[in-house]
């Protein structure tokens, strides 16, 4: 990636972050903050990383252009409260995605089904993810500003931060298997193959139980998925190529397992009875776990892809990660010091991500 495509993404994702505190400095817009954090990260940016590297990366090309402009114009009209209007772009956004996806793998989704690899498979379910939920969000936001017919009542926009979420995580899982060794055992095959369609059926499933307010089965698909999770840590632990990627892939996988820990206790807190001190910071550890620890590993993973290594160990680059996400980013939705902190110290880790240079090479330009 060059040298100004990084300061831009540096730029975003580095603003991201602090807006998801908002309500430290104005408390009566949290919530439209705490929209625009989210939408930033994983839509604007995450969502536009995704197509870049699914159009051969090296430069943006027009789809992928044209998909960030949209999505940062979607992400400041739902700031606004602008609904019906982030609705309209956000649905066109939908379609360079399907540009993309249609040029790389055709129009039916006949992959899933074929014999290709697992990496390739994940590949193909973040960008249908991608398209599927920005169509089915834009639908949502109309029908809940203007029709009104009688939908779940869960079926809102801010629902969707996992439909935006999720997309992420399966390009993660693609960098996973495209940095693995040849899964030459048949269990390995097999064991990857399961994997694939227990962590897209179960997430699937998830939102559905959600619509549904199935508590009862939410909690066990999200034990199911815990599983999946702690299946593909030990295989990406076996298989994984060694190098800096490793490391930081592991260290994501990690975040991804606390991510569904936390996940699951929040559920069965709400089976329990309400615990109002506790839930609502278990949800913001669950969403810092998630965005800014397991996703971004992967996103960092997937723009420096040709550099490692970096010049930089991987270990105190991970323990920066965890500082700052791991520990001081949930503290510091109670403790405004504390998130300051955790802002500063993501910024660091973000751009020394970003920004290192190869190992034994001086930074490239352009």
């Amino acid at each position: 990636m060059s040298l100004g495509l990084r300061i831009f993404f540096f730029a975003l994702l580095a603003v991201a972050m602090p807006l998801g505190y908002a309500h430290h400095v104005t408390p009566d817009h949290a919530e439209a903050f705490f929209r625009l954090h989210i939408f930033l990260f994983n839509l604007a940016g995450g969502g536009s990383l995704i197509l870049w590297h699914s159009q051969g990366r090296g430069s943006l090309k027009p789809a992928s252009a044209g998909f960030l402009a949209l999505a940062l114009a979607f992400s400041l009209l739902v700031f606004l409260g602008r609904m019906n209007a982030a609705a309209a772009f956000l649905a066109a956004g939908a379609v360079m995605v399907e540009r993309v996806r249609t040029a790389r793998f055709g129009f039916l989704p006949w992959a899933f089904f074929r014999r290709v690899s697992v990496a390739d498979k994940f590949h193909l379910a973040s960008l249908l993810c991608l398209s599927i939920g920005m169509v089915l969000c834009a639908a949502a936001m109309v029908n809940q500003a203007t029709f009104h017919f009688p939908v779940p009542e869960k079926l809102t926009l801010n629902t969707f931060f996992l439909g935006f979420s999720f997309p992420l995580s399966l390009i993660t899982m693609h960098l996973l298997f495209s940095l693995s060794r040849p899964l030459v055992r048949p269990f390995g095959r097999v064991l990857a193959q399961v994997l694939f369609w227990v962590l897209n059926l179960g997430v699937i499933s998830f939102f559905v139980f959600i619509l549904a307010e199935w508590t009862g089965a939410e909690l066990f698909i999200s034990l199911v998925l815990s599983a999946a999770v702690v299946g593909l840590l030990s295989l990406f632990a076996t298989v994984g190529r060694l190098g800096q990627e490793k490391g930081l892939l592991l260290s994501g996988l990690i975040f991804l397992f606390l991510t569904a820990f936390t996940g699951v206790v929040y559920i069965v807190l709400a089976l329990a009875g309400p615990y109002e001190d506790l839930s609502p910071l278990l949800l913001k550890t669950h969403a810092f776990l998630s965005l800014y620890g397991w996703n971004l590993s992967g996103l960092l993973v997937l723009t420096r892809k040709e550099d490692f290594p970096l010049a930089w160990p991987v270990l105190p680059l991970v323990g920066l990660h965890w500082l700052a996400v791991g520990f001081l980013a949930p503290a510091g939705d109670r403790v405004a010091g504390l998130a300051w902190a955790a802002v500063i110290l993501y910024t660091l880790f973000l751009g020394a991500g970003l920004f290192l240079p190869q190992a034994g090479k001086r930074p490239r330009e352009g």
